[in-house]
């Protein structure tokens, strides 16, 4: 390349905020359709979705706290542990 000649410039292939806006747009359009959807369908509470969706971030909070999860216990019987029937 000569000195006055410049890098081609690569192509962007995502519009990261359109992704970004359109990820919020579908994620409140659903929790709205949920919302109304859910007593009418299965005749229940519409905060149930909201408490499901709230459990979750519980739980991720009771994980890194300074009880972990313990991936390892024995607590499952084994099969070697199992009594035969």
């Amino acid at each position: 390349m000569s000195q006055g000649e410049t890098s081609p410039r690569r192509r962007q292939l995502v519009d990261w905020s359109a992704a970004i806006w359109a990820g919020l747009i579908g994620g409140t359009a659903f929790l709205v359709v949920n919302l109304l959807l859910t007593p009418v369908l299965y005749g229940g509470n519409a905060w149930v979705s909201i408490r499901l969706l709230a459990s979750i971030v519980i739980v991720t909070g009771e994980r890194t706290s300074s009880n972990p999860m313990s991936w390892g216990s024995s607590s499952c019987p084994t099969p070697a542990t199992t009594p035969a029937p």
